[in-house]
């Protein structure tokens, strides 16, 4: 079982001080371990990387040129397509139980 350090924070000003006038220190993600940084060397990716600069402008190009409605609905049938796949491939499992994150792959593909 991993253990991590939990604060509770019991005044409503601690807490105003801490999440919004120091958010960015809270704001981080845990420092990745060493063989996480050997299978991934560049956390060049919105769910990797570090809080900051780099952080920033990935959120700002996934929601203003990959999530915006117009690119959306550009998409639409290549979503489907890779949805169409993956009932394909759940369905020819017929009953038998299914480990579904085995077939995820199958969206991107």
């Amino acid at each position: 079982m991993i253990s991590r350090p939990a604060i509770f924070v019991s005044s409503r000003a601690l807490a105003h001080e801490a999440l919004v006038q120091n958010g960015t220190i809270f704001a981080d993600r845990p420092k990745l371990i060493v063989s996480r940084k050997i299978a991934i060397p560049n956390q060049h990716s919105i769910s990797l990387a570090a809080y900051g600069p780099t952080w920033r402008t990935l959120r700002g190009n996934l929601t203003s040129r990959i999530l915006h409605p117009w690119r959306l609905k550009e998409y639409f049938h290549a979503r489907k397509w890779g949805l169409d796949v993956l009932i394909n491939h759940l369905a020819s499992a017929g009953a038998n139980a299914v480990k579904v994150e085995d077939h995820f792959q199958f969206i991107s593909s």
